[in-house]
């Protein structure tokens, strides 16, 4: 079967200093040369991975191709829980950006997901084989992976007073609780799953008027509770008018680790943020919020 599938290149090394996972042999791939637009983070490329001829079934269903099962896939070849083949790639063909080969025993390997009629071929990997071609997968690639896969939260903002705030009355500040909850996520190939976890730990806002307030959770809500009351956790008091509304922005912090075949660690701190614009102004009167 010939497919049009796109790929991105994926600059990951093997690091190793940690255990790696012996898996089966991926299945052999014709990929012809991509074709890249200049300046693209995309190519196209035409794979054929052998058992796939798209017109060996007969009018039962049943393939004829030889060597291939009901799934479609050839017999030798890794596939993933969702389904996604690894297929080694003739190394003259390496994509921009992964690297020289490290040595003689590395092959290049990407990850190739079908659909119906195309699909994409994604994570060029130079990754260490025996000699009869066994990978062995080091958990840390597919830490990278799980932490490519994760989706965290932009926090939304709130505040009360919710729009103006006022001179020498105390602003309070939360982030909605949707937004500040643990994220987690996985990459997996056959019999390795890494898991990354990624929980909020605290939040910095920057007030727009030159003072920063850190809290170490989302913040309290105000309900109902005396307007002239400060926030037990998180908070601040203007002590001038703006003569131009403010831009105040929050920036949370997450703890990112991993775990996955025997072996842990923990990726370098990142960050969400978002912004609010508001007036700060003078009252003479008392304000019910």
């Amino acid at each position: 079967m010939h497919a049009k599938l796109t790929w991105r290149s994926a600059a990951i090394a093997l690091a190793p200093s940690l255990s790696l996972m012996v898996l089966g042999q991926p299945a052999q791939a014709d990929i012809k040369p991509p074709s890249c637009s200049d300046g693209a983070d995309s190519c196209e490329v035409v794979v054929e991975i052998p058992g796939q001829d798209g017109g060996s079934s007969d009018d039962t269903g049943s393939d004829s191709g030889g060597g291939t099962d009901s799934t479609g896939s050839s017999g030798g070849e890794a596939v993933d829980p969702d389904g996604c083949e690894y297929i080694t790639v003739d190394p003259d063909l390496a994509p921009p950006g992964i690297g020289e080969r490290p040595s003689e025993d590395h092959v290049l390997v990407a990850r190739a997901c079908r659909g119906e009629d195309a699909g994409s071929v994604t994570d060029f990997q130079w990754v260490e084989a025996d000699e009869n071609g066994n990978l062995a997968i080091d958990p840390e690639i597919l830490a990278a992976q799980a932490v490519d896969n994760l989706q965290l939260p932009r926090p939304a903002i709130e505040a009360s007073p919710a729009e103006a705030q006022l001179v020498h009355l105390a602003t309070w500040l939360w982030i909605e609780e949707a937004s500040w909850q643990t994220q987690t996520a996985t990459a997996s190939v056959p019999g390795l799953t890494v898991t990354v976890t990624a929980a909020p730990v605290k939040a910095t806002w920057d007030m727009g008027d030159g003072n920063t307030v850190t809290c170490r959770g989302p913040g309290t809500a105000w309900e109902g509770i005396d307007p002239e009351a400060s926030s037990p956790d998180c908070g601040h008091t203007y002590m001038r008018p703006s003569d131009e509304p403010l831009r105040t922005s929050v920036t949370v912090y997450w703890e990112v680790t991993w775990s996955g075949g025997g072996e842990s660690g923990s990726v370098p701190g990142m960050t969400t943020t978002d912004s609010v614009t508001w007036q700060v102004v003078e009252s003479h009167s008392l304000v019910t919020r």
